[in-house]
């Protein structure tokens, strides 16, 4: 009975039929199949369920036993990948031939069930057993998912040798256990038709290794050698009965729901579990870390299953009502679109949690690095007992403009990673009222007043290369620049820095490009003598602190710098409007300045 996969108490043939309407075949037989991973999809080719008869599983319709507990066999995490060699036993075929069934045999009530959809026209008996294995996941996720395709191929080859050992009687040990030192770092589970086999976990391959040894005595205590039905042959009633000649009442054939979106279903289930293991992953970091969860993420698994469980609901129905309706794909279609569209969805859902992972990242990476996390008030607090001080003001909302974000976060870094210990990082998550802004910024404060109010417009103060003066070297008794000053452009003294790059410096204070003359360097601030100065570039391999030049080394380099390069300036205007004369003061200005 396809509409809802079960079997009614009712016999098609009755009496004593042609020995030709019932036959049966003995002979032993088997395959194997390789589950590649643990997908819903995956699982039912490897053990040879239709689409039809996946949909109803997922929609709770059929109930499991033996060798179908794997498909109720689920990963709780992502700290392993899994796969399967599924080994199918057949020992017996037995068919009905509606060709050679007499009038006089067919039961007279065989078709007057209105719930009769189908009948069955051959079983094979046998058992099946899933070998199911689970490999140790690694960073890198194809090569774990290699190993695993390779493992899993191995063991296969090792399945096909001791069954084809097992059924012909003549097992041979001594080349089947080399290959268990291959497989010796999964962890096995069984789910098998057999009774003492039925679902056995944590195995180990030498477990596996004996129970192989042991199937001969199980196959013969499963129903005396025979088995159980692990296959069922069907036709439609309605053809049934043409075949032997039995009136047809007229019953509207049974419509199946169109095979591309039940598999669009079993794809959407497969969503679902991996979203599951997502959350976990992501709840279990969190813990690690000991950071609270936002309020986006608590109770989401929650709502996730109970959002899963309500789909489960709706598509069993929509699915009991599709199979027999003039248009079985119509309410599948809405049942699908409703909770893919939801805020339950697994796309909702996965977005949702790299949101909260990007987050996760970033605050981990600010107090990792002596930056601090607060809100609002607690920015306000920081600004007015720190005298040089970052902060980073943002909302939920501004964090989905990205390109401002992401800016932002990068200068976030950058100060972190130059921070020589001077100034104070912070991030403050802020509700909207609580800012006249629109975007994410930066904000820079010195001695409690808001210097630099966005350091996005100002980017260039955080990627220089600062050189740093010994206050007690400064000399700020009103010098003037030299007319002979030269742009200092030097490459870094770090120990970890390319000493063939060459950098311009900035002063560390007021961000002004430092200039040489005299055994002394200049800036806004004034001017202090070379050997005063430490130097920090803008290298990532440079680190936070402020390195001191060999003096033997500084010398020579300042004394090697070259001038500013020329630049030409044109001036136009009609005769007589004063070029010449602004020429002269010009010159004058720059020639006498410092006489």
């Amino acid at each position: 009975m396809p509409k809802t996969d079960s079997f009614l108490p009712s016999n098609l043939v009755t009496g004593l039929p042609s020995p030709k309407a019932i036959t049966s075949d003995k002979s032993t037989s088997y395959k194997t199949h390789i589950a590649q991973d643990d997908t819903f999809q995956n699982k039912f080719e490897a053990l040879g369920v239709s689409t039809d008869l996946g949909a109803s599983f997922l929609a709770g319709m059929v109930t499991l036993f033996g060798a179908g507990g794997y498909l109720v066999f689920a990963r709780l995490g992502k700290q392993h990948v899994e796969g399967a060699v599924c080994l199918e036993i057949a020992t017996e075929k037995v068919s009905l031939g509606p060709r050679h069934i007499e009038p006089v045999n067919v039961s007279a009530d065989a078709f007057d069930s209105k719930n009769a959809t189908h009948v069955v026209v051959g079983i094979v008996f046998g058992v099946k057993v899933v070998f199911g294995a689970r490999l140790p996941s690694q960073e890198d996720k194809l090569q774990t998912q290699h190993q695993m395709d390779t493992k899993l191929s191995s063991l296969r080859s090792w399945l096909d040798r001791r069954t084809s050992a097992t059924t012909s009687s003549n097992i041979d040990h001594a080349p089947l256990d080399t290959l268990d030192e291959h497989l010796d770092d999964m962890n096995y589970a069984i789910f098998s038709d057999l009774t003492d086999w039925e679902r056995i976990y944590n195995l180990s391959v030498k477990d596996k290794s004996e129970l192989m040894n042991d199937l001969p005595n199980a196959l013969k205590r499963a129903d005396y050698g025979r088995g159980d039905p692990i296959a069922y042959s069907l036709v439609p009633i309605e053809y049934m009965r043409l075949m032997l000649g039995v009136p047809s009442h007229q019953q509207a054939p049974v419509q199946q729901p169109a095979g591309a979106l039940l598999r669009q279903f079993i794809h959407f289930f497969d969503q679902w579990q991996e979203v599951e293991r997502d959350i976990k992953n992501f709840q279990e970091k969190r813990m690690t870390a000991t950071l609270p969860c936002t309020d986006p993420v608590i109770n989401l698994l929650e709502r996730t299953l109970k959002a899963k469980s309500s789909m489960r609901d709706g598509f069993r129905e929509a699915l009991k009502h599709a199979r027999g309706a003039a248009d079985p794909n119509d309410a599948l279609t809405r049942i699908l679109h409703k909770y893919c569209t939801s805020t339950e969805s697994p796309k909702a859902v996965q977005e949702i949690l790299a949101k909260e992972a990007g987050d996760s990242e970033f605050k981990a990476g600010v107090t990792g690095n002596g930056g601090q996390y607060t809100d609002f008030a607690g920015a306000q607090r920081a600004v007015s007992v720190r005298s040089n001080i970052y902060i980073k003001y943002s909302t939920e909302d501004m964090k989905r403009e990205k390109t401002s974000w992401e800016a932002n976060q990068r200068i976030i870094y950058n100060l972190l990673k130059r921070n020589p210990g001077d100034y104070l990082v912070a991030v403050a998550e802020c509700k909207p009222k609580q800012l006249a802004f629109n975007k994410a910024r930066v904000t820079f404060y010195s001695r409690g007043e808001a210097t630099i109010h966005d350091m996005l417009d100002n980017v260039d103060l955080v990627d220089q290369a600062f050189a740093r003066y010994d206050a007690k070297s400064l000399d700020t008794t009103g010098c003037h620049h030299p007319t002979n000053r030269r742009p200092v452009s030097l490459a870094c003294p770090g120990k970890n820095c390319n000493q063939n790059t060459l950098c311009s410096w900035t002063c560390y204070k007021c961000r002004v490009p430092l200039k040489y003359s005299d055994e002394f360097i200049y800036c806004d601030c004034g001017r202090a003598p070379t050997k005063a100065y430490s130097w920090q570039c803008n290298s990532d391999n440079h680190g936070s602190g402020f390195t001191k030049y060999r003096l033997s080394k500084l010398g020579p380099n300042l004394q090697a710098l070259g001038s500013y390069k020329e630049v030409n300036i044109l001036l136009l205007g009609e005769m007589g409007v004063g070029k010449s004369t602004f020429i002269n003061a010009f010159y004058n200005y720059i020639f006498l300045r410092d006489a």
